[in-house]
């Protein structure tokens, strides 16, 4: 899945503009790759690119940046405790 994403994103950053709102949907699905696989830092940074993408594509008070902002701020807790263990 993540080679099939990373390739997804290779395209729609050549072909769409910085801030399309596809490009929130493929960096959440490579946030969910990455944390399936352990990889939190990645995992946080396209969650991050995700939460970014949104707020300048939907504004910052639509659901959808709540949504990853949700979903970026369980991955920094996340992480914070495997860093305790």
């Amino acid at each position: 899945a993540l080679s099939f994403y990373h390739k997804t994103l290779q395209i729609q950053q050549k072909s769409l503009s910085p801030n399309h709102p596809s490009l929130v949907v493929t960096h959440g699905k490579l946030a969910i790759a990455f944390e399936d696989l352990h990889r939190h830092e990645e995992a946080i940074e396209h969650a991050q690119k995700a939460v970014n993408i949104a707020v300048v594509a939907f504004g910052p008070s639509h659901p959808e940046v709540e949504k990853r902002q949700q979903y970026l701020d369980k991955l920094q807790q996340e992480k914070k405790v495997v860093i305790k263990q």
